[in-house]
């Protein structure tokens, strides 16, 4: 399986929870928004390739091209999010699985994030 998901650039890491009166974190407003609109992103694109699966346990890889203007965004902080939509809304093992990530910068991606999710080829 290999899939490519473009999606809105995700809040920051820094902006996913916050703290909860009388203790614990809870999603912000701002994640759960994006996490509704990112879904349906994902879904399309996934039924869109045929609906394909990926095998439990299988070692995955990740290439993130981010659309970040300028340097005010840490890279980094954008993939929390992308991988917990990607698992929440697809058949792929669980985030623990993905042995190789890749973030790159890509301005001429302007204000979206392009995920292509694969299963690991070892080097």
């Amino acid at each position: 399986m290999i899939l490519t998901v473009d999606l809105p650039l995700p809040p920051s890491a820094n902006h996913l929870f916050a703290n909860a009166h009388g203790g614990g974190r809870v999603k912000t407003g701002a994640y759960k928004g994006w996490l509704s609109e990112a879904r349906w992103h994902v879904i399309t694109a996934w039924r869109a390739a045929g609906k394909p699966e990926v095998g439990r346990e299988t070692p995955m890889q990740l290439h993130i091209r981010l659309g970040l203007t300028g340097r005010r965004r840490d890279a980094g902080n954008c993939t929390k999010a992308i991988e917990d939509v990607l698992v929440k809304e697809l058949p792929i093992p669980d985030d623990r699985y993905n042995d190789r990530i890749l973030i790159e910068r890509d301005e001429t991606l302007a204000g979206i994030a392009r995920v292509t999710i694969a299963p690991l080829v070892p080097t």
